[in-house]
């Protein structure tokens, strides 16, 4: 925020104090509502893919986000989305033609060989040769890799269309030429006549948060793509037992195992955290939940690169395996971020075990110039809890271990006993 006044007015001490003091309660007040805004979107994001992990085998890609392409393209502020794989395309709303999503995605394969989000809000600006080719308009572009086997790669697309920025300036400094004796010379003078600027060519930018919500999504239909491969090739196996049980022990592992760290997925943990809530509630077995996950991981893929933080992921997980007793069960719940079921636990045992985890993570030897750490947030079953019951509270104390200084173990144990 700023202001212009042609003629200086000195502030008093208590004037000076009363807008630091404003500044500092409006900073504080934005804080939350952009935190709070963030809590919104991940929740939508996990209601969509709550909703993905029931149709696993169910539908194929394309009949999935033919239904879900209105809620997605609203989620992500986006003219258009596509989905192209296979020499296929799929496509909702305000997009490219078929052969342009082919070349586009033929281009982004040669261009991008990590498995996190491209983007881009002016596609012209990032060599792509056939930018000016693009027919619907658009000229942002969100692009998620999709890694369907070993050989085989997709691509999710979200495509916004330009966003005409019209910026008011004023104070625009000139120099006046004036004549001093016999020479002519040009003298500052500050002008408070407003000027207005257009800005083209470019739409709105895409968020970190979205950039997260995509990788998810992304994560998913590739999954979801991957069964339905192997869905079909049963189909036309049916006949071949031999080639049958080897695509289905390859579903049964690509449905359970997260390809980078070899530990479970998403899926799977939740899976059996909901066994575990069943229990709980028939036989009254108490169990706990750790979730964690590596603190400043964005700062050590921006300083050492995607390719070094994939070997960070995958060492802090072989560190934590031998920490595990027979039957907790360790899983990547996405990205950084890891859970774990503890079975037959309450809250205080949880956390002792969480602190063996976290002294686990700071002792072992990354090879970075900086330390790594995580931050764990521990809760246990209560009866009447709901997965989302626990995640909730142990999200919670993750984030308040992490607001105090990170490296540490938090607990929440908000919801009393019945």
């Amino acid at each position: 925020m700023s202001s212009h006044k042609q003629n200086a007015d000195v502030l008093t001490q208590s004037g000076r104090d009363s807008v630091v003091t404003l500044v500092r309660v409006a900073t504080q007040r934005l804080f939350l509502l952009k935190a709070e805004a963030a809590g919104r979107y991940r929740e939508q994001i996990h209601q969509q893919r709550t909703v993905l992990a029931r149709e696993v085998q169910e539908r194929g890609p394309e009949q999935i986000l033919a239904e879900h392409a209105a809620e997605w393209l609203q989620l992500f502020r986006a003219r258009g989305v596509a989905l192209v794989y296979r020499d296929q395309t799929s496509r909702h709303g305000c997009t490219p033609m078929d052969s342009q999503l082919l070349d586009l995605s033929t281009w982004l394969a040669e261009q991008w060989r990590e498995l996190n989000p491209w983007a881009t809000a002016c596609l012209a600006q990032t060599g792509y040769p056939k930018s000016g080719d693009i027919s619907c308009g658009c000229c942002g572009l969100l692009a998620m890799p999709l890694v369907i086997d070993v050989t085989t790669r997709g691509w999710l697309l979200f495509f916004r269309r330009e966003q005409v920025e019209i910026i008011d300036w004023a104070g625009q400094p000139r120099k006046i030429p004036e004549r001093v004796g016999d020479q002519l010379r040009l003298t500052p003078r500050q002008s408070f006549a407003v000027w207005r600027e257009e800005l083209r060519g470019q739409s709105l930018a895409w968020q970190p948060a979205e950039l997260a919500a995509a990788r998810d999504l992304g994560d998913d239909l590739a999954v979801l793509a991957s069964a339905h491969e192997v869905t079909r090739l049963n189909e036309r196996l049916e006949s071949e037992g031999e080639a049958l049980a080897r695509a289905n022990d390859h579903l049964h592992e690509l449905a359970i195992t997260d390809s980078l760290t070899g530990i479970m997925n998403r899926y799977r943990i939740e899976h059996l955290v909901q066994v575990a809530l069943a229990n709980a509630e028939r036989y009254g077995q108490a169990f706990s939940l750790v979730l964690f996950d590596i603190d400043h991981f964005k700062q050590v893929n921006d300083s050492y690169g995607h390719d070094e933080g994939d070997r960070i992921l995958k060492t802090l997980v072989n560190s934590l395996v031998p920490c595990l007793r027979e039957g907790d069960q360790l899983g990547r719940w996405g990205g950084e971020e890891f859970m774990v079921l503890i079975p037959g636990t309450h809250l205080g045992g949880a956390t002792e075990f969480a602190e063996r985890l976290r002294a686990r993570v700071v002792a072992t030897d990354y090879g970075l110039r900086d330390p790594v750490t995580v931050s764990l947030g521990v809760t246990e079953w209560f009866p009447g809890d709901s997965l989302k019951d626990l995640l909730v509270r142990a999200d919670s104390a993750m984030y308040r271990a992490k607001k105090a200084g990170r490296n540490q173990v938090f607990t929440d144990n908000s919801k009393e006993h019945d």
